[in-house]
């Protein structure tokens, strides 16, 4: 070992492997760098063409089941109680769309379309989503997302008589333990 330390062409060789390891690490992060931001702007460009009319069709279905909500549960309110009804419902959409603007959420979905896919896959789907078929895709997603949901919640409003009945079995059940 002293030999090592003494030997400056030792030194000299073990400084350069050094600086030629630091070199290869350093190429190696800018590689992964590039690539990662190559990636980025792959899954940005698919989550533009794929979410951002889905997801204003999505946010206006939305805020109209909000707006009927509200205006079922203020039906029965009187006339001078209403303006304080109608500030709330606008407080909440103004709250809904600062909470799902868009610059805000395409970053998640930036980032779950990284988690999931290849860059190649991003790319194929992008080819695809700019087909007439992906197009024809994009163009009918809001409204099977719309009949998707309608029949959800007519589904749960069929199903709701079932639910208070168990929850009212379980409630009498409980109460009958304390």
């Amino acid at each position: 070992m002293r030999y090592i330390m003494t030997n400056k062409s030792h030194w000299r060789t073990a400084a350069i492997f050094a600086i030629i390891f630091c070199l290869c690490l350093a190429e190696i992060a800018a590689t992964a760098s590039a690539m990662q931001t190559s990636r980025r702007k792959t899954a940005l460009e698919l989550v533009e063409i794929t979410n951002r009319g889905i997801f204003d069709e999505m946010l206006l279905v939305i805020e109209n089941m909000i707006q009927q909500e509200f205006a079922e549960a203020f039906k029965d309110l009187p006339p001078e109680k209403r303006a304080a009804a109608v500030a709330i419902q606008r407080e909440t959409t103004e709250w809904l769309r600062e909470f799902f603007a868009w610059e805000q959420i395409r970053e998640h979905y930036v980032d779950i379309y990284i988690q999931v896919f290849t860059e190649e896959e991003m790319r194929e789907l992008i080819k695809f989503y700019q087909s007439p078929l992906g197009q024809k895709v994009l163009e009918k997603t809001p409204e099977l997302m719309e009949k998707s949901l309608e029949k959800t919640q007519m589904l749960l409003f069929q199903e709701m008589p079932k639910l208070q009945e168990r929850l009212e079995r379980k409630i009498e059940e409980l109460e009958g333990n304390f």
